[in-house]
């Protein structure tokens, strides 16, 4: 798997899930980003939204494939 990198932004709203936020190594505009109210949040994002992506991805395959 990638690896992860983490930031601490603290950005200036009132909101705290907001104030770490995890990318993999080599992001790109587009890529999937984690946020969250702490670090281990934040990595827990990014792993989910990577998940569903990756299932998306099989579900289009399984479509183009069966031709729909």
């Amino acid at each position: 798997m990638h690896r992860i990198i983490t930031q601490f932004i603290y950005p200036p709203i009132p909101l705290r899930q907001f104030d770490w936020q995890a990318t993999f190594d080599g992001y790109e505009p587009g890529d999937p980003i984690g946020h969250g109210r702490t670090e281990r949040d934040a990595i827990r994002d990014l792993k989910e939204q990577w998940e569903e992506l990756c299932f998306l991805d099989e579900k289009a395959l399984k479509m183009a494939q069966e031709g729909r």
